[in-house]
This record gives C-alpha cells, structure tokens and sequence, in this order.
C-alpha cells in the first residue's frame, strides 16, 4: 500500500504537483483517481472497445463475404453515422457549438461560489475600486450574488433550449426514416410480413431518432463537464498553494 502511495505521489510530483502534509485529506483520494485510476479505467475502457470493434469488422467482413446483403432500403446507408450526418449535419454543428458554449457558463457556476466565499466573505481588503468605482464589501457581496443568479439562469436555458434542439432534431430525422422504410415497404411486391410496418414505425424505428440527437451532443457534454470540473479543481488548487507559499514567505 505504501508502494501505490509513494507511486501517485511521484506522479504528481512529476506533472509539477508538490503534495505535503498541509494538503487537505480529502485531496488525497481524489489525487489518487485522477492520476491513477481514472487513466488506468479509461485505458481498459478504450482497449475493450477498440478489441470490440476489430472483432466485430472481422466477423462483418467474413459474413458479407458469404451472404449477399439483403433487406436495402433506397436512400437508407449501410452506416447508420454516416446516414445521420449526411441528413442532419447543420443541425449536429448547431448541437456540437451549443454543447461546447455550456462548458463556460458552468465553469462560472462553480466559480462564482469560490469567489464570494474567499474575496467577498473572507477579506479584508475592503472597500476595493475596480475600474473606478469603489465598492464596499456588502456591495461587492451583492454583485458577486447577482452574477451567480445570472449563470444559473443562463445555465438553466441553455439546457432547456439544448433539449428543444435535440429533440427537433430526433423528430426530423425520424420523419425522413420513417418515409424511407414506409416507401420500402410499399413498393415491395411481396405479400409476406406486410403488417411488420406498423411495429417498426412506432416503436422500433423511435430509439434512433434519440441516437441521433445524442450523437455528438452527449459525448461532448459528458466529457466537457468532466474536463470543467477537473479544470476548476486544479485552478483552485494551484491558487491556494500558491496563496499559502506567499503567506509563508
């Protein structure tokens, strides 16, 4: 056990993070899973899908070999991506700029707290001037206060515009597929399976109209929020270690 501590410490201490004994104790597991753990389940995470996927373009590759693809549909591509980029590219743009605009406004989120607790609460440098104007610490408290309601409700409408989007999205690429499978089965000369048309566009055809909303937009707000949030935790470390170095000097 001592061994993997003295391993992340050194790890640290080699991405330019001195750890002592002043550090906080709730630092310590969280250095542990940023800098160990969380690299090590990510790696075993990309192996596995990366495994996945050769074995699976193998076993596609060997099955389109000996059966003939059955079952096109005109209109519809073979690869279900590339289809919902073809059909909806302005509005993945759209989707994938909207996502990455949430990363600042939560960032501001979770600095604003840190700022009215450390330089409106817990100062004495007040009355400070800014561009000017000299402002009290009750004014500068109500400020800081107000700006934090302004990102909240920032952040609450962007989510909820967000959410309208994908979900115009989702229903726009459904319509098209949907006209794609119905002209499919209207034109197929055959009698056999004729009432499969209605499950399949009701409840089967539905999950993929998600999918496509979701394609860009839920990557890139799951691990922007992650790298936000990671952001944020090794700013405000490194500005408290820099404050305590400056106050012990």
């Amino acid at each position: 056990m001592k061994n993997y501590h003295d391993i992340v410490h050194n790890i640290a201490l080699f991405l330019g993070y001195q750890i002592d004994e002043s550090a906080p104790d709730w630092f310590h597991p969280v250095l542990h899973f940023v800098i160990l753990i969380a690299p090590i389940f990510l790696i075993i995470v990309v192996t596995y899908f990366i495994a996945k996927s050769v074995i699976n373009y193998i076993r596609n590759k060997s099955k389109t070999q000996k059966i003939p693809y059955v079952g096109y549909i005109r209109g519809l591509d073979k690869n279900l991506f590339r289809f919902v980029f073809n059909t909806s590219k302005k509005q993945q743009i759209i989707l994938f700029i909207a996502s990455l605009l949430a990363m600042p406004i939560l960032y501001g989120t979770l600095e604003l707290p840190k700022q009215i607790i450390n330089n409106a609460l817990d100062s004495n440098l007040f009355p400070i001037t800014y561009s000017g104007y000299e402002f009290s610490q009750v004014e500068f408290l109500l400020i800081l206060c107000g700006l934090y309601l302004l990102a909240i409700i920032v952040n609450g409408l962007h989510k909820y515009w967000l959410n309208i989007f994908k979900g115009r999205v989702a229903e726009r690429f459904l319509r098209r597929l949907r006209l794609l499978v119905y002209r499919q089965w209207r034109d197929d000369k055959s009698t056999d399976r004729k009432t499969d048309i209605i499950p399949i566009l009701s409840q089967e055809v539905e999950p993929i109209g998600g999918f496509a909303a979701d394609i860009l937009t839920l990557p890139v707000f799951q691990i922007g929020t992650f790298m936000t949030i990671m952001t944020f935790m090794t700013v405000s470390y490194t500005h408290l270690r820099a404050h305590e170095t400056g106050r012990n000097l």
